[in-house]
């Protein structure tokens, strides 16, 4: 008993003692690789316990056959004595017992505490699971942020200034994407497209983060309700123009957002009347958009984007200002009239129909690919909404390509932090219940036991006792195979005591209870016992 409360208490400390500790830290060759994990470990551990714990209960449960055959007034059958020698050697003979007629009694809390040693171990080693961890973040990690917009391209005239090379090429690229075509909107994409110029160590188990940065943005709005803003002849089916300036009678409310371009377009689908004609009409401005944290871990997640409210814009001669928490943003007057200028020339479209033979002219192959998702569009949604809605899909990539393509630009670094994760063993205190309950029973059961027999031998599992105190009438001749001691020690019921002669001896008591016909352990009624062996050695 008390190697099985130190053999528990040595695994709480061992398990204590690796809570938390990270799993490349375990000896992997210790003593001879039989520990070669942690939950290796705990099987030892549990099967030791289990031992120890099944050594006692089976002496408890071998002493109370002594104190059942002394303390039984109406004696104990000869098969209960065997059945209880059976349970104290494993769980066979405990679910036998409790299984027959005699589990009414002390002995089957020992037989239930038998089955319940079995599972300590499966249960127990449950307790140890292995999480990621993520260690405290140290500094390093940095992200392109812009703050300041100033590519231009001149062509070598400062009145014809256009975007340079990779901003256009973030502007086709923008026109021509799939979600542009597919009406499916993913901002998380333009990531994967355009990935985000930062500084992380790119290896397994390490992640950077960053929070509250702000970048230059281009930023769109679309109209909900568009007005007619332009003119569409019988000889177009599409009719879109860009400008730096907003009509007057504009349907997109008035703001103060620097405007970079103002996008418009009349159409009229195929299949439909000359009178069927459809607007959309789109802005793009300067914004700041910030988010509230960005996670890197091969992919770059930003949390909670959204541009930021109405700012105070202040006009400096050749640029425009915006100020936030001691951050100055600013783009050049030049860069934006090259930007317009570029983008202008991407949404600047037209679509001839020749009104005799139905045949389309296009002006570039990009604006077959708007027609298509226009009419694409148009035979789901059956409204004149369509070629607002397609208008809006194709500005939105625009302007989210454009922002990536000016970030990534950008010389400015924004600094974050890295976090290194790693394995860590963690112990579920819950699974550890179940092993102290069994050793708590275990130990009550023994005390308990040690009580009711104090004033008996203590003979326990001995054979010596049998040999010594048998019983005092000899047996039958003809009891030799296992089947006929078996049948016989279920008729008889015997008691321990002392005649003062022959000391104590196995007496058979005056009552035994008596089979069916047909039946090895069916009992239907008492009759008188005769003299042990009597009518046999008459036989």
């Amino acid at each position: 008993m008390a190697g099985a409360i130190a053999t528990y208490l040595a695994l709480i400390s061992h398990l204590h003692f690796w809570h938390e500790k990270p799993t490349k830290q375990w000896p992997k060759d210790s003593f001879l690789g039989l520990f070669s994990t942690l939950q290796a470990s705990v099987a030892w551990f549990t099967t030791i316990l289990r031992a120890l714990i099944l050594c006692f209960v089976a002496e408890a449960i071998n002493q109370l056959r002594w104190y059942y055959t002394q303390h039984s007034t109406a004696g104990r059958r000869i098969g209960f004595l065997q059945a209880l020698d059976d349970a104290s050697r494993g769980i066979y003979g405990s679910f036998t017992l409790l299984l027959s007629r005699d589990f009414l009694n002390w002995s089957s809390i020992g037989c239930i505490i038998t089955i319940a040693a079995f599972l300590i171990g499966p249960l127990t080693q449950n307790a140890v699971k292995q999480e990621t961890r993520a260690n405290d973040p140290v500094a390093g990690a940095k992200l392109n942020v812009a703050k300041v917009y100033r590519l231009v391209h001149s062509n070598g005239n400062a009145n014809e200034l256009t975007a340079q090379a990779n901003i256009e090429a973030a502007i086709v690229n923008g026109w021509g994407h799939y979600a542009s075509l597919q009406f499916e909107k993913d901002d998380r994409m333009m990531e994967k497209v355009f990935p985000t110029p930062l500084i992380c160590p790119d290896k397994s188990r390490v992640s950077c983060s960053w929070r509250n940065i702000s970048n230059l943005a281009v930023s769109y709005e679309c109209a909900t309700k568009p007005i007619r803003l332009l003119d569409l002849d019988k000889d177009y089916e599409l009719n879109m123009t860009a400008s730096m300036t907003r009509p007057k009678d504009s349907a997109l409310p008035k703001t103060e957002h620097p405007l970079i371009i103002h996008v418009r377009a009349t159409g009229r689908p195929r299949e439909k009347n000359d009178d069927y004609v459809e607007h959309a009409e789109c802005a793009l401005y300067w914004r700041i958009r910030n988010f509230s944290k960005a996670i890197y871990n091969g992919t770059l997640y930003q949390e909670d984007t959204k541009y930021l409210p109405d700012l105070p814009v202040e006009h400096e001669g050749s640029s425009i200002k915006w100020e936030i928490s001691k951050s100055v943003f600013e783009v050049m007057n030049g860069a934006t009239q090259g930007l317009s200028t570029s983008m202008s020339s991407c949404f600047n479209r037209t679509i001839l129909r020749n009104p005799n033979s139905g045949k389309l002219t296009y002006d570039e192959m990009a604006t077959r690919m708007f027609r298509d998702s226009w009419n694409k569009k148009a035979d789901k949604s059956l409204n004149k909404l369509a070629l607002q809605k397609t208008l809006t899909s194709y500005v939105k990539n625009v302007a989210l390509y454009t922002s990536a393509a000016i970030r990534a630009q950008s010389d400015e670094k924004a600094p974050g932090y890295i976090h290194r994760r790693e394995e860590i063993y963690v112990i579920k205190g819950l699974y550890l219940i179940y092993p102290l309950v069994v050793l708590v029973l275990s130990i009550l059961f023994f005390l308990v036991t040690i009580y009711m027999t104090w004033t008996d031998e203590i003979w326990k599992s001995s054979l010596l006792p049998l040999l010594y105190h048998g019983f005092a009438e000899p047996f039958p001749d003809n009891l030799e195979t296992m089947v006929e001691m078996t049948d016989e020690a279920d008729d008889k019921a015997v008691e321990l005591k002392s005649d003062g002669e022959k000391g104590l001896r196995l007496y058979e008591k005056g009552q035994v209870e008596s089979r069916m016909p047909g039946t090895k352990r069916g009992y239907q009624t008492i009759i008188p016992l005769e003299p042990y062996g009597a009518n046999r050695n008459e036989e």
